[in-house]
């Protein structure tokens, strides 16, 4: 699949059609698509103003339901990708940041109403608005007051949603949580509650009525999938934990959803399983994580990262010099773009070697600081991108970093056979150390490294809520670095 570096690689692609019929419509949604997935539908429908060439022809009904029509007609009966579409539709309703192209909020409640009937006259086929479409519904009428109770059903339609996701036992904690509403903390005490579960290396970086930004210690997984005994906090477990030789409490996997909410932290309830959550970074990721208070703050946040309207920027360590001799070579100050596809889809990353370790003889394994910034949000992404794209995994990932004597860096369990994964705790062991930095090495002899790697997500800025914070690095990190120096 072609990937794409900017608007002006998708526009270039498509030249503009007469959309005289959905078949041409179609054809244009669906040839975007296949370049850049929803960013290219987006892109081409923002870019060539269709939105407001349909509506100067076509009453707003009428306008839906082409672009409807188009949809399904682009996906080829496959609703994943219809669903993806029908987002797209609705992301580009929500305006561009250059201020060139209005939003468009009749057009997003139009295309919402037509995929509401057709869904209910056909369920087996038609897609049914997830919380990303209501999202992007809601950014798009956000903007004026006049579809102020518009607003509100849709606020009130994804509550009720996430009700039913919740099932009976979450419906009471999430109705008790949504008349708290979002609430300022004494941040201070509520950063050491944190502390006391999951470790100093916890921070709160921010806090609003409406958000929190956590920098998450890496090793702590954002949330847990389901339920279970493992990681849930009980009084017995809290006064383990507190006992630093308490090898059980050490394994005692609490989720940071669960840390802050056993501290008191409101979180919003539109994600029942995860509450608060609108992104996550991996487990064995240190860094900045933003997480919703409130309700409407979440679906807004929803509707940011699906627009790219989150700028993340990551801090890897990677080693010096390549896995084959084709590698790139990078030096302090090289740059470059990796658009490799990760897991079949575009995604999108820009690099800047910013620091360089060591020396390049045979007794000393040099390491770069990369800084990595993401305009696409894949699973994995800078993982993948810079083990694959700049073929220099990093250090002591436990899925892609290889030695280069083929050996890999894999988390191995310490716990009893028999045990449940999240009974207990892994730890990184390299099969051949020799081909690490000394100073990684040492590290991995001293210190029981709980899935932790050196990947830190450095800083999260969204302009709309004028948010630009750092998350300083943990220190194991900081302590192995200045080895290296």
């Amino acid at each position: 699949m072609q990937s794409f570096s900017s608007k002006s690689d998708v526009i270039d692609t498509l030249q503009p059609q007469t959309l005289s019929d959905t078949s041409n419509l179609s054809e244009l949604i669906k040839e975007a698509y296949s370049i850049g997935e929803t960013d290219g539908v987006v892109d081409v429908l923002i870019s060539n103003d269709i939105l407001t060439k349909l509506s100067a022809d076509l009453d707003i009904e009428e306008v839906a339901i082409q672009l409807v029509h188009a949809a399904i007609e682009a996906a080829e009966n496959n609703r994943g990708k219809l669903a993806a579409i029908i987002n797209s539709i609705l992301g580009s309703c929500c305006g561009s940041d250059n201020g060139i192209n209005s939003h468009h909020p009749q057009i997003a409640l139009g295309v919402l109403d037509v995929v509401d009937e057709m869904n209910t006259n056909d369920e087996i086929s038609m897609i049914t608005p997830d919380i990303v479409s209501l999202a992007l519904v809601y950014y798009a009428i956000s903007h004026s007051e006049e579809y102020e109770s518009q607003s509100q059903y849709i606020l009130e339609r994804t509550q009720k949603n996430a009700k039913k996701m919740g099932g009976s036992k979450l419906r009471k904690a999430l109705a008790a949580e949504r008349r708290k509403g979002g609430k300022t903390n004494n941040g201070k005490d509520t950063e050491q509650q944190l502390q006391a579960l999951i470790g100093n290396n916890i921070r709160i970086l921010h806090e609003t009525d409406e958000y929190i930004v956590i920098g998450k210690p890496s090793g702590t997984v954002c949330y847990h999938n389901k339920k279970i005994s493992a990681g849930k906090i009980t009084n017995s477990r809290k006064k383990k934990k507190s006992r630093d030789n308490n090898e059980e409490a050490k394994r005692i996997d609490i989720s940071l959803v669960d840390a802050l909410t056993d501290s008191s932290v409101s979180l919003s309830t539109l994600n029942p399983t995860a509450r608060g959550i609108v992104h996550r970074i991996d487990r064995g990721t240190s860094g900045s994580i933003i997480l919703a208070k409130t309700d409407d703050m979440h679906l807004r946040l929803v509707a940011f990262f699906f627009l790219r309207k989150v700028k993340k920027k990551y801090l890897a360590l990677v080693p010096a010099f390549g896995r084959n001799e084709e590698s790139n070579t990078l030096t302090l100050g090289s740059t470059g773009v990796i658009g490799i596809p990760v897991d079949g889809r575009p995604a999108h990353s820009t690099y800047k070697v910013i620091k360089q370790y060591g020396e390049s003889s045979s007794d000393t394994q040099a390491a770069l600081l990369l800084e990595v910034s993401t305009t696409t949000g894949r699973k994995h992404q800078c993982r993948v991108h810079c083990a694959d794209g700049l073929d220099r995994p990093i250090f002591l990932d436990p899925l892609y970093y290889s030695t280069t004597n083929g050996n890999k860096s894999k988390p191995i369990d310490n716990g009893k056979k028999g045990k449940k994964r999240n009974d207990t705790y892994k730890v990184n062991v390299v099969e051949d150390n020799t081909v690490l930095p000394k100073a990684i090495s040492d590290l991995l002899d001293n210190t029981n490294m709980k899935e932790q790697f050196f990947l830190h997500a450095a800083s999260l800025s969204i302009d709309e809520l004028d948010i630009s914070i750092e998350a300083p690095l943990p220190k194991w990190w900081t302590d192995t670095v200045k080895q290296l120096d």
